[in-house]
């Protein structure tokens, strides 16, 4: 596929956000499946659902950081590279 660095980076973090997407659902499903004796088991474990805010957040975030991290690195590797290959400007 030949990717960049960043494209990688995004890929990865598409693929952890959707394991997320995926996590919060099975954790309500394991909320049934302890309480099953429970009455309320099934409203408990829609309350499971109310994380995806937070969780959501917390990865955007976490996701948002690393990437301007990753980009800000980038481009200093890319005008190191532009300055080594004009001389010129780094003599004046």
């Amino acid at each position: 596929l030949e990717l960049n660095e960043v494209e990688i980076f995004d890929t990865k973090a598409s693929m952890r956000t959707n394991f997320l997407l995926g996590a919060i659902p099975l954790f309500s499903v394991i909320i049934v499946l302890v309480m099953y004796k429970h009455k309320y088991a099934g409203a408990y474990s829609g309350f499971a659902y109310f994380l995806y805010g937070p969780v959501m957040a917390w990865h955007g975030h976490r996701v948002d950081k690393q990437r301007k991290a990753l980009l800000s690195k980038k481009e200093e590797e890319e005008s190191e590279i532009s300055e080594n290959d004009n001389p010129e400007k780094n003599e004046s």
